[in-house]
């Protein structure tokens, strides 16, 4: 049997039962959540692709495999660079 979490709103949640054969059941919960303090700590500690993180919670949308725009993000705000020079200090 497979247990799968999956997201499927800002304040909630599905923990989905699947077996060889099918479905078995989907429980959904609901949490409280604030958004607000969430984002005040992800700026407080300068989060990367902030502004992406702030439509994700807001919205739901995730930008991830949006390449191009993903690709804006990273040269206005010099992610690329930054990991190069993590990777070069191990």
């Amino acid at each position: 049997m497979t247990k799968i979490a999956l997201i499927s709103d800002i304040h909630g949640y599905a923990i989905i039962e699947i077996d060889d054969n099918g479905l078995l059941n989907a429980d959904f919960k609901k949490v409280p959540y604030d958004i607000e303090t969430e984002l005040k700590l992800a700026q407080t500690m300068h989060l990367p692709y902030y502004e992406l993180y702030k439509k994700l919670l807001n919205e739901g949308v995730s930008p991830t495999q949006n390449k191009s725009l993903l690709a804006d993000y990273n040269a206005c705000d010099h992610y690329t660079e930054a990991f190069k020079q993590i990777l070069d200090q191990k």
